[in-house]
């Protein structure tokens, strides 16, 4: 078959590399040959979209500038998928590369971007009301008191890397630039103007002493760097946890523990309303589980249904504890004499 035909090419390659050199001995540059096929195959002259010339016109290079751009190409697409497999062979250097490339139309994948950002602009829209509207109800010092301020701090990063990310892709992409961006700046006023809004206070409340404007910029520091730290070290643990992303994931949206923790150790009451928590819980699992769950996902991302369903039940254990200490009791399924 072609398969194995190409197979066979990349084993010959490197064989008759290994018979004709020494051990620890290279060339100097690496000459490819390409051995490939399209499939399906017998197109015809028409579906092959043609490169304009000189006599098409003024708009003889339209082409030219649609691939510059990344904008969608003017002519009529191929009626089926077309795959490209094959292998690059160098013989000198007994290298061997595989691809399996496949087209997509590319108003298609935009398509499924736009999708994409006004779903995540709905769900940053979505807790920023909810969290305005907590606000409202935690705006007394007690209250502010019972708030943990690493609970509020992993949710501002979280909200910051969903900024950062679809800022960058934006900017990558023109075409794409105002949905992503629309995303970023929800996710921007999210976590920079509610979010730590919230954490300066409950920072605040536990130190009421300071009076001074000086004592006050040194105490604001002390916050922003704090959340600057995290921001870092979330950024390496992506790194060192990116063969197994889903660790990362999930201490990620492992924000309501030390919420929990504190109210169970305190034996506090009523921190945080029941919609808001369930809605801030649920609206934070559209992004992954986009990822995670959508088969057709414009990232083209293989889904993973086991690690969405665990992301799922991490999230509603700590939300049905959350419930129940708001509803039932504080300390409500620890075990009795942990606590003080």
């Amino acid at each position: 078959s072609r398969d194995d035909a190409v197979k066979r090419a990349g084993k010959s390659a490197r064989a008759k590399f290994i018979g004709d050199h020494d051990a620890g001995e290279y060339p100097v540059g690496c000459q490819f040959k390409m051995h490939a096929y399209v499939g399906p195959g017998n197109h015809s002259s028409d579906e092959i979209p043609r490169i304009p010339t000189d006599e098409d016109g003024p708009h003889g290079d339209i082409l030219e500038r649609q691939l510059e751009d990344m904008s969608p190409l003017e002519f009529a697409d191929m009626p089926k998928p077309v795959t490209l497999v094959g292998k690059l062979v160098s013989e000198n250097c007994g290298i061997t590369v595989h691809f399996d490339l496949t087209s997509q139309p590319l108003e298609t994948w935009y398509t499924k971007t736009r999708l994409y950002a006004y779903m995540m602009m709905c769900a940053a829209l979505a807790q920023a009301y909810v969290l305005v509207k907590q606000i409202e109800h935690s705006s007394t010092q007690s209250t502010l008191m019972r708030v943990s301020l690493l609970s509020v701090g992993t949710r501002a990063v979280i909200d910051s890397y969903y900024c950062l990310s679809h800022l960058t892709a934006g900017i990558l992409v023109d075409d794409l630039f105002m949905p992503l961006s629309a995303v970023a700046l929800c996710y921007f006023v999210l976590f920079s103007v509610l979010e730590m809004r919230i954490l300066v206070a409950a920072w605040r409340a536990r130190r009421p002493q300071i009076q001074g404007w000086l004592e006050l910029r040194v105490d604001l520091s002390a916050v922003y760097s704090r959340f600057y730290a995290g921001f870092i070290a979330g950024m390496f643990m992506m790194y060192w946890l990116a063969d197994n992303f889903i660790i990362f994931i999930l201490l990620m949206n492992s924000y309501w523990i030390p919420q929990i923790i504190r109210t169970a150790y305190h034996n506090h009451r009523h921190v945080y309303k029941p919609w808001y928590v369930v809605t801030t819980s649920y609206a934070r699992l559209i992004g992954p589980m986009y990822v995670l769950a959508c088969p057709t996902n414009f990232m083209r991302i293989k889904p993973n249904y086991f690690e969405a369903c665990l992301l799922i039940l991490w999230t509603t254990a700590q939300t049905a504890m959350m419930l129940a200490q708001h509803y039932i009791n504080p300390r409500y399924g620890l075990p009795d004499g942990i606590f003080p």
